[in-house]
C-alpha cells in the first residue's frame, strides 16, 4: 500500500535521497537481490555463469545487510537469520518492482502527453 505512493513522491522530487533505506548501500543490495533471483532462471541455459552471478549477488546482498543479519543471528539464531534474509530479499524485490512500476507509469504518461500534444503532420 505504501510503496507506490512513496515511489511516486520520490520521482516527483526528482532525486532519491541518500538516507534511511534509500542509501547507496541499500540500492546496491536491491540490485543484488534482483541479480540473485534473475540468476535462477538463467541457470537453465548457462549454469556456471549463473552460479557465479548468484553467488556474488548473494554475497553483496548479505554484505549490504550484515548489521541486520548479524543482529538476527545473535538474538534468534542462524536459522532465524537465514529465514529473515529470505524475507528481506522479498522486501527488496517488492520495493524495486514498485519503483520500476512507477518509472514505467511515468514514462507512459509522458509518452501519451507527447503524442497528444504533437501537431498533426500535413501531407
Amino acid at each position: 500500500r505504501r510503496a507506490l505512493p512513496w515511489s511516486r513522491l520520490l520521482l516527483r522530487q526528482g532525486r532519491i535521497p541518500d538516507e534511511l533505506n534509500l542509501s547507496v548501500t541499500h540500492r546496491v543490495a536491491a540490485a543484488a537481490a534482483v541479480a540473485l533471483v534473475g540468476s535462477i532462471p538463467w541457470a537453465w541455459w548457462a549454469p556456471q555463469p549463473a552460479a557465479v552471478v548468484g553467488a556474488v549477488a548473494a554475497a553483496v546482498f548479505a554484505a549490504g545487510n550484515i548489521g541486520l543479519l548479524r543482529f538476527f543471528a545473535q538474538t534468534r539464531g542462524v536459522r532465524f537469520a537465514l529465514a529473515a534474509a529470505g524475507l528481506h530479499l522479498l522486501y527488496y524485490l517488492y520495493s524495486t518492482a514498485s519503483l520500476a512500476w512507477v518509472f514505467g507509469e511515468t514514462a507512459v504518461e509522458r509518452l501519451r502527453g507527447w503524442l497528444t500534444n504533437t501537431p498533426e503532420m500535413v501531407s
